[in-house]
């Protein structure tokens, strides 16, 4: 956790049936949320950004691993700061 930036975001819940529903908790404010995710055997990561406490994700290959990992962000003084990431958490769609 970065000393910098006292929010700790954890997975709350996650589905997967053609597309992946995340739930999570932690940060409090104004904050946004990254959230980042690639399929299993990937190198690329692609980004999320959202305000809410959930997103789905959505076009996934059914029967392959995805991985997801999420983090919060806050705007000040025009500048982001970002939390930790998450641990990384592996979900097969169906």
């Amino acid at each position: 956790r970065s000393t910098l930036f006292p929010y700790t975001t954890l997975f709350r819940s996650m589905t997967a049936k053609n597309k992946i529903k995340i739930k999570w908790a932690g940060g409090n404010g104004k904050v946004k949320y990254q959230i980042a995710y690639k399929q299993e055997g990937s190198g690329t990561w692609k980004n999320v950004v959202t305000d809410k406490r959930q997103v789905t994700l959505k076009n996934l290959k059914s029967k392959k691993y995805y991985y997801i990992k999420l983090r919060t962000v806050k705007k000040s003084g025009g500048k982001n700061t970002y939390g930790s990431w998450s641990p990384v958490k592996k979900i097969k769609v169906k």
